[in-house]
């Protein structure tokens, strides 16, 4: 029998190869939908009946999730590792899902889990192209690098469908190349140039099917947020997914979009990897965004990547929408010229971090080995950077401690790395007031954390919000403003959970929840550095979502959110007056008496808690404002009068006056600290 042979490419050609089975590192570079999940899979399988174990990152938690869900089947216990989730011993599982922050931590700290990770042959990167993201690139980059000094043995199935250097991330990893792979359902692009962007709503609803699954990639969550409305009037069944929806609710608008109740998804970039929707049409909405970094344009690489969810399992159709102006040139994303792929590993507190984490970890004990560790990384692969002038910053940042030669950690470096915090983040914690209150931690915390925008009338109430709590800082006036801002924040979500925060303050609840998890992150490791009863009560409230005195109950072993709500229900506001409870008034509540013996035995173990601060000072507080609103108040002209002071500027005079140490306004405005108030304040100053 004669005939031509079929020719492989791709996943194809990996498992014609034996990838799956050999002992060699392999890079597949192959579209989207095209079997990579399939081989990693096949691998996983086959590193299973060896007896080994199986590390799998992913870039994000949803797709974590999602592996775990899919490859249940396979012989071993199948395990994905999140941050919020609950999850058993590593040791526990055969095949370890995690993101790479995760994995980051896990080679810190690989001496506690080499009983387990020993037993690793197999690490399987899923979207590997993710090493070039700027805020998560070096963590993988870190996390690949330590993981191979640790197994020289580890065997590396990487995967992308988007690298414009395949080659050279292949030398990297010391793994064979295979590229190509044939889409089952082959993409078609159609670029649509509109004269401005306003013209793109109207172009974008032109472009849509009826009944058609339409996935509409944008860059923000208010843009998605309108654009659904927009095309929920217009008559289509659309919704927004973005990653301020809460779990449930996001979980919720997929499962719509997958039954079909959802015709049209808008979607920022948390869309980009990994998560399986079967869409018939993906429309390229956004191709430019402004950062910090000024104009970015939409790259190729994440281009293709948003463009891929077209035609997944579940689609009849794989068909590209580009809607762009002439000057961002939509028809350049056809031609596929993907971008190389580098590593952010080398910039700034990454490099810092990398270094830290090597020497804590052990696999470093001098400046040369410092040095040889870093030329591993994927970023001196494809670039420059400077070990030993890192080296020399952390010494004299005091994370590192040199011994004639011999580099070591010290307490605040080993608390830095194992936190993933930058060292003077974590040494933040030695400038906090004397006897600081739970406010004044809020406000250290603050000034290291991301902040989201607010509107004026938001941040005016939730920084009046804290005129009457105790703080050193605000009564100094040394608090910067913003960190002002992330501290009405975070006390919001303290006295009113995170959920109330958010209606507080018009954010989304997981915007909320991300900030207050980074201030715990920051106060956790304070509290590991420098233990004081402020530090620890600021963590506990922030950890139960509990205003400081009632979280004072949290404090005791096994004592979480839900239950100090109940004892200060019942009329045990702390941890003192618990001590001083009869057991009779906690049955009354509900608990049991073996409980409430027990709670109110380990209160009384627990010793005193000092719960008295000091009184705010409110003259010295009349600066305390949004930056917004001091801006305002710099501008209105002040004249003393008989009686008090006539502010002008503004759209019409306004009178304010003196009673005893408070200042008042004739003005309608509803805050406590108005713009004719901070504008006399900073007239007395």
């Amino acid at each position: 029998m004669t005939g031509t042979a079929p020719r492989l490419s791709g996943p194809d050609l990996a498992l014609a190869c034996g990838v799956t089975t050999l002992p060699v590192s392999a890079l597949i570079t192959s579209p989207t939908g095209s079997g990579k999940t399939h081989l990693a899979r096949e691998a996983a399988r086959h590193a299973l009946t060896c007896g080994e174990r199986v590390i799998v990152t992913v870039p994000t938690k949803a797709l974590a999730h999602e592996i775990a869900r899919t490859w249940a089947d396979l012989p071993g216990r199948v395990q994905a590792f999140t941050r919020g989730q609950p999850s058993p011993p590593y040791r526990a599982a055969q095949v370890l899902i995690m993101t790479p922050e995760r994995l980051d931590l896990v080679t810190r700290r690989w001496r506690r889990h080499h009983p387990w990770l020993a037993r690793v042959g197999l690490l399987i990167t899923d979207e590997i192209h993710t090493i070039s993201d700027p805020a998560r690139g070096a963590a993988l980059d870190a996390a690949l690098t330590r993981l191979r000094a640790a197994l020289p043995l580890l065997r590396v199935l990487a995967l992308t469908a988007t690298c414009g250097n395949p080659r050279v991330l292949a030398d990297w990893l010391g793994a064979l190349h295979i590229g190509g792979g044939i889409r089952p359902m082959p993409l078609t692009w159609t670029a649509r140039t509109v004269r401005a962007v306003a013209d793109k709503p109207a172009a974008l609803q032109r472009v849509l099917t009826p009944g058609e699954s339409t996935l509409v990639f944008v860059h923000g969550r208010q843009r998605a947020a309108d654009l659904a409305a927009q095309l929920q009037t217009a008559g289509h069944a659309s919704a927004a997914h973005h990653a301020g929806l809460t779990p449930d609710t996001r979980a919720k608008v997929e499962a719509n979009f997958r039954a079909g109740h959802t015709r049209v998804l808008i979607a920022t970039p948390t869309l980009e990897v990994g998560v399986n929707l079967p869409a018939e049409h993906v429309v390229l909405y956004d191709l430019t965004t402004f950062g910090p970094d000024g104009r970015q344009e939409l790259t190729v690489n994440a281009a293709w990547q948003r463009a891929g969810r077209a035609g997944r399992p579940g689609a009849t159709r794989a068909q590209v929408t580009v809607l762009g102006t002439r000057a961002e040139q939509p028809g350049q994303y056809e031609r596929g010229r993907f971008e190389p792929l580098g590593s952010p590993l080398s910039r700034g507190e990454h490099l810092l971090g990398f270094l830290l984490g090597c020497v804590d970890g052990g696999y470093t004990r001098t400046r040369a080995q410092a040095t040889r560790m870093a030329q591993q990384t994927f970023a001196a692969h494809t670039g420059t950077l400077n070990a030993p002038r890192a080296v020399a910053t952390l010494l004299q940042q005091g994370a590192l401690a040199d011994h004639g030669g011999v580099l070591s950690v010290t307490p605040l470096g080993r608390v830095a790395s194992q936190a993933l915090l930058p060292v003077p983040v974590v040494a933040a914690v030695r400038a906090l007031p004397q006897d600081p209150t739970v406010l004044d931690v809020l406000l250290a915390a603050a000034a290291h954390v991301r902040l989201p925008s607010l509107g004026d009338e938001s941040r005016a109430t939730l920084v009046d919000a804290l005129m009457s709590v105790p703080s050193r800082t605000l009564d100094a006036g040394t608090a910067p403003p913003d960190a002002v801002i992330g501290a009405a924040l975070l006390h919001a979500t303290t006295h009113h959970g995170d959920d109330g925060a958010a209606e507080l303050s018009g954010l989304h609840e997981p915007t909320l929840t991300a900030l207050r998890e980074e201030a715990l992150r920051i106060v956790s490791a304070w509290h590991a550095l420098a233990p004081s009863v402020s530090v620890n009560l600021t963590r506990v409230s922030l950890a139960a979502q509990l205003p400081p005195r009632t979280a004072t109950l949290a404090l005791l072993s096994g004592v979480g959110q839900v239950t100090a709500r109940t004892l200060s229900d019942a009329g045990v506001p702390d941890l003192p007056t618990l001590a001083r409870t009869f057991p009779a008034q906690l049955t009354a509540a509900g608990f049991t008496p073996r409980t409430a013996e027990r709670l109110i035995g380990a209160a009384q173990a627990y010793g005193p808690i000092p719960l008295t601060e000091p009184t705010p000072a409110p003259c010295a507080r009349r600066v305390l404002a949004d930056p917004a609103r001091l801006a305002r108040a710099r501008l209105l002209t002040v004249t003393p009068t008989a009686h008090g002071w006539t502010v002008t500027g503004g759209s019409e005079g306004r009178i304010v006056t003196r009673h005893g140490d408070t200042l008042t306004c004739d003005c309608p405005d509803s805050v406590h600290l108005c713009k004719h108030i901070l504008a006399v304040g900073l007239h007395l100053i």
